[in-house]
């Protein structure tokens, strides 16, 4: 006997409405793949932060922060400033208490972590695209599904930031609003560089789609100039600012 589906007792029109939503299966085999070789990965990536932040002079950490991307690095400078600046002299503005919440081994750590996080992705994607042939109907599927994977893989890419990126203690101290935007750029970039590996019908499919808190069309073009981590970079800048 067929089993009974609650939305099989519902209006003929809301059904196709529902059955019109549901993610097509060649795109969440695809998400599936990567969220099954992400935790892995991504622990991997990161394991050497701690490590490497551990005894770093100021002048050192400021230096990892610099090499890895200019912005980090301005942060990283302003934020030793800061904390030199006597409590009296500094400034009430919010703009200038970044620095108080986010000091300078926060811009250090997310400097070590950010570069192989975003090589992994990158690797990930690509091996996975190829399985697709470069097909530009592979791109209009996720142009199509676009929210709906968000909603169906959000949760799932939190928890593992939760237990990697998020864990490093000198990020501990971003808020519940700035590990979601987080969350949401670092599955947009996910969503880009599938895009990106898929061919340049998939890439055009994709721009203009808004996931979170910026275009999927701005980390394309970060994936194609090679900008990636300050695109990461000014994403959480304006995150925590």
């Amino acid at each position: 006997m067929e089993k009974l589906k609650l939305k099989n007792l519902l209006p003929e029109n809301i059904r196709i409405q529902l059955h019109e939503e549901e993610l097509d299966p060649d795109v969440k085999n695809v998400f599936d793949d990567m969220m099954k070789s992400l935790p892995l990965k991504m622990k991997s990536a990161i394991s050497n932060v701690e490590t490497e932040l551990k005894g770093k002079s100021e002048e050192e950490l400021e230096k990892i922060a610099t090499d890895t991307d200019p912005l980090l690095g301005k942060l990283a400078q302003e934020s030793i400033h800061y904390s030199k600046t006597p409590i009296r002299e500094r400034s009430t503005k919010k703009q200038s208490r970044i620095n108080e919440d986010f000091g300078f081994m926060f811009y250090a750590g997310l400097a070590l972590a950010l570069p192989p996080i975003i090589e992994m992705i990158g690797k990930l994607a690509k091996t996975i695209s190829q399985k697709l042939g470069g097909s530009g109907e592979f791109g209009e599927k996720f142009a199509h599904f676009g929210h709906e994977l968000h909603a169906a893989y959000h949760n799932t890419l939190r928890r593992l930031l939760d237990n990697t990126l998020f864990k490093i203690s000198s990020l501990k101290s971003i808020d519940e609003n700035g590990k979601k935007q987080i969350t949401d750029a670092i599955f947009m970039l996910i969503v880009a560089y599938m895009g990106f590996y898929s061919g340049d019908a998939a890439m055009s499919a994709l721009k203009g789609l808004k996931l979170g808190p910026a275009a999927v069309e701005s980390a394309l073009a970060a994936i194609k100039g090679g900008e990636v981590v300050g695109w990461v970079t000014n994403t959480i800048q304006n995150v925590i600012s």
